[in-house]
């Protein structure tokens, strides 16, 4: 009688396989409530996951590059220290006050593009798209916004608002004003707010937002809105032109606040006033935290530029100015920089 033995040959790791394996080994030299792990030579990485030394590198290049922070010592190896930069979908998710659908993305041109796509291919409830690169980050009056991988926080929420077209235009104060409430307690800063998108740290620009929708004129309703927030949260390298007007929430206060935890604020602080947009406690927060008000501006409106002064926002968003001593209101346009910082 003849036996045959079967073997099954043992199965090859996958470059995934290896990404986690790796990844989980750095993450367990590092105990709770210790700062930093212990260091890990990439030849015993090597030797345990049999692959080479050099891929052993590349694997470390890709995870920093996804935001875990790991330190290379030359020639002796790698010490983890924390994960405070990288997005997580299912802990974001299950933080929200609000429960909704949650899609991190590693790269898409515009998340803002991303769910208008979607909503055009498909029914669509309420969700927030996050993604760790943008390649054509967009803010308003179609300028770009840089958005470099695992840098800051590139994010857009779909709402299906249930209150009336009225308050389309407060949206976007309405989402400054949680954001820049949500960085406050998060980072221990003072923002300030220029009309009417931009939130800025210590006199640079750290946020923009952007406020999309679509509207039924048979109904007299908002469809849908999307609100596009783009936040500089870590150091990157900045042209010269725009390290003199921008900067990111580190380089100001020397830390690295989590991207998850500071996303989850600003989408729990937006569901909060939108629950009681009636009684427009974002607008007293919003014009609170203005750095225009009573300053002399340059006011770019219709392809035409203004030198106003700031008279005030009203709660309806806009803004009171004098022209050449007539007083208008501005509803739309842009402050393009200020004249003098106090008259």
């Amino acid at each position: 009688m003849i036996y045959f033995i079967s073997v099954r040959p043992k199965m090859k790791k996958t470059n995934e396989m290896i990404y986690d394996n790796i990844l989980q080994k750095l993450k367990a030299s590092k105990k709770p409530n210790e700062l930093e792990g212990k260091m890990i030579s990439g030849e015993e990485i090597a030797k345990e996951e049999k692959i080479t030394r050099s891929y052993v590198s590349k694997v470390i290049a890709k995870l920093i590059e996804k935001g875990y922070d790991i330190k290379r010592v030359n020639r002796m190896g790698y010490i983890y220290q924390n994960d405070m930069k990288v997005l997580d979908e299912e802990y974001i998710k299950s933080h929200l006050t609000n429960q909704r659908n949650v899609q991190v993305l590693d790269s898409v041109d515009s998340t803002n593009n991303y769910l208008k796509k979607m909503k055009k291919n498909e029914k669509m409830e309420e969700m927030v798209v996050i993604a760790d690169a943008q390649t054509a980050g967009r803010g308003r009056l179609g300028r770009s916004f840089m958005s470099n991988q695992a840098s800051g926080i590139y994010m857009s929420i779909l709402l299906k608002p249930t209150f009336s077209l009225e308050y389309a235009k407060k949206l976007t104060c309405l989402a400054a004003a949680a954001t820049s409430l949500a960085i406050d307690q998060m980072a221990g800063t003072k923002t300030t707010i220029k009309w009417v998108n931009d939130i800025y740290l210590n006199s640079k620009k750290i946020c923009g937002i952007l406020t999309e929708g679509s509207t039924s004129i048979e109904q007299g309703s908002l469809e849908y809105v999307i609100i596009g927030i783009g936040i500089n949260m870590y150091y990157q390298e900045f042209s010269e032109d725009i390290r003199r007007i921008a900067t990111t929430i580190e380089d100001e206060t020397n830390q690295i606040i989590s991207r998850n935890e500071l996303i989850i604020a600003i989408i729990n602080q937006i569901d909060a006033y939108l629950k009681n947009i009636d009684d427009h406690t974002y607008m007293h927060e919003y014009i609170k935290k203005s750095f225009v008000i009573g300053k002399k501006v340059e006011l770019y409106q219709n392809n035409q530029v203004y030198v106003a002064k700031v008279l005030n926002i009203t709660e309806e968003g806009e803004l009171q100015v004098l022209i050449n001593n007539d007083v208008k209101t501005i509803s739309s346009g842009e402050i393009t920089r200020m004249v003098v910082t106090n008259e």
